[in-house]
C-alpha cells in the first residue's frame, strides 16, 4: 500500500483519464539502497582509473562517469560527492505516476494492479529464460491465446512447486527450481528403469 497518493483528472484524446501520483516507502528504500551501492561501486572504479597512472586517466574517468550518468554527482579528481545533487536525485525515489482510463476502481486497487504487472512480466521472462514455452513468436490471434494459456499454466505449476520447495530451502529461487525438477525426473527415471529390469528378471 502506498504511503501517500494524489489523484488528478485529465481529458486525453477526447476521453477522461485518471492521473495517480503515489509514493511508496518500500520502493524508496529499495531504490535508495541500490543507488548508494551503485555510487560506491562507481567511485571505486573511478579511483582505480585515476590511480592507473595513464596520461589520459582523468579523461577516461570522466567518460566513465558520463556513461553511468553520475558526472554531475561525483566530482573529479577529488571524488567528492555533490550532496545537493545527491539529495535531489534521492528526493525522486519511490515516486510513480499512473495514467489510466479505469474509472470503476478505487485508487489503492489501481496501484495494486499496476504493481502486479511486474509479476506478469516476471512470468514471461522466467518461462522464456528457462525455455519451457515454445514457440515464442506467433502471428494469429488464436495461436497467441493458446501460447498465453500454456505459458500461464507453465508458470503456475512452476510457482506451485517453487512454493513447496521454498518452505524447506529459502535459498532456492524460481529459476533454480528447475534444478530440483531435473534431479527428481532423473531419479524417477532410474527407479522406473530398475523396476522394469526387475520385472524382466
Amino acid at each position: 500500500m502506498p504511503s501517500t497518493h494524489i489523484e488528478l483528472m485529465r481529458n486525453v484524446y477526447g476521453k477522461d483519464h485518471r492521473i495517480i501520483l503515489y509514493h511508496s516507502s518500500s520502493l524508496e528504500n529499495r531504490q535508495r539502497s541500490k543507488f548508494l551501492e551503485r555510487i560506491e561501486m562507481v567511485t571505486e572504479r573511478v579511483r582505480k582509473i585515476i590511480y592507473s597512472g595513464n596520461s589520459d586517466s582523468i579523461e577516461r574517468a570522466r567518460i566513465y562517469l558520463e556513461s553511468e550518468n553520475l558526472n554531475e554527482t561525483i566530482f573529479l579528481p577529488s571524488l567528492e560527492i555533490d550532496q545537493e545533487r545527491m539529495n535531489e536525485r534521492m528526493s525522486m525515489m519511490g515516486k510513480n505516476a499512473i495514467l489510466t482510463n479505469i474509472m470503476d476502481m478505487d485508487t489503492a486497487a489501481i496501484i495494486d494492479l499496476y504493481k502486479k504487472r511486474n509479476r506478469v512480466e516476471h512470468c514471461f521472462r522466467t518461462i522464456n529464460t528457462m525455455n519451457i514455452a515454445f514457440p515464442i513468436y506467433h502471428r494469429t490471434p488464436q495461436k497467441i491465446r493458446v501460447h498465453m494459456f500454456f505459458s500461464l499454466m507453465d508458470y503456475l505449476f512452476l510457482s506451485l512447486i517453487y512454493n513447496e520447495i521454498h518452505r524447506e530451502d529459502e535459498s532456492v529461487s524460481l529459476i533454480s527450481t528447475m534444478e530440483y525438477l531435473k534431479d527428481i525426473k532423473y531419479h524417477l527415471c532410474c527407479k522406473w528403469k530398475n523396476r522394469n529390469k526387475e520385472n524382466r528378471v
